[in-house]
């Protein structure tokens, strides 16, 4: 018996049906993988982040309890120049930890002023520095892996009878 052309597209329609569900559900299957990848990702990289955390975390220990012992010995002792000794040697200490993760200061006085590391808060007329050479530091600039991350704050140098800046 020979099909009609009805029972021809109703196969066909219901072969079509079929084959949606299954890209549908292939799709569904596809997207909770990615989204299972996603939070596996986000997990490791937040585990990383706090092992690295940790490891600063050790690294500054030291310096955080030679803190307290500079304290708990302050408030037994009347030598203060052996405590600003002990406070130097922990700011020391502090600096060269620091260092050794990457952070370094940088100076700015007397140099040209550079926007990517200096942020200038005042200007001051002056014949003693060349136009736009830094004649004072308010606070040092840092920077991490050679990548500015304060710029320092300073003075810029402007010549006497200049113009305003706004």
């Amino acid at each position: 018996m020979k099909k009609g052309p009805v029972s021809t597209l109703r196969e066909q329609l219901a072969r079509a049906e079929e084959d949606a569900r299954k890209f549908y559900d292939s799709y569904l299957r596809a997207l909770a993988a990615l989204d299972n990848y996603r939070k596996q990702k986000d997990e490791e990289l937040r585990r990383k982040k706090d092992e690295i955390y940790e490891q600063i975390m050790l690294e500054l220990i030291p310096i955080f309890d030679n803190f307290d012992r500079a304290l708990s010995s302050a408030e037994i002792t009347s030598d203060f120049q052996k405590l600003q000794e002990g406070v130097e040697i922990i700011f020391r200490q502090f600096k060269e930890t620091l260092n050794k993760l990457g952070l370094v200061d940088f100076s700015a006085k007397g140099k040209p002023f550079d926007p990517k590391y200096h942020e200038a808060v005042s200007v001051v007329e002056t014949e003693e520095y060349p136009p736009d050479t830094v004649v004072d530091e308010i606070s040092k600039g840092y920077m991490f892996k050679e990548r500015v991350i304060k710029p320092a704050l300073v003075t810029v140098a402007k010549p006497k009878g200049g113009e305003e800046d706004g």
